[in-house]
């Protein structure tokens, strides 16, 4: 059984000031640091209609644990708020 997860945040000032490469290669490093958890980004980008001004999809085949790591660890691109949307798959 997988979990995917949804995530909206907001981005810290640093990366809204970031150039567009500039922006795709920090969400690399983000995707890297993921893997290591086994937590596996399928996509980011810019929600419409919500209060954060970013959103990533994430899976991983290793559950929810998982997910919880690689968000404690990470020191990224990430602001003062986050919503996760999980949703398992059978």
């Amino acid at each position: 059984m997988g979990v995917g997860f949804i995530s909206y945040a907001k981005m810290t000032p640093e990366f809204q000031a970031m150039s567009r490469p500039e922006r795709a290669a920090a969400m690399e490093r983000l995707k890297g640091q993921a893997a290591e958890h086994d937590v596996h980004m399928l996509m980011w980008g810019h929600p419409y209609g919500v209060n954060e001004n970013l959103v990533i999809v994430y899976r991983s085949g290793k559950g929810v644990e998982n997910y919880n790591n690689m968000v404690l660890d990470d020191q990224n691109v990430y602001g003062d708020s986050r919503t996760t949307v999980a949703v398992l798959e059978y």
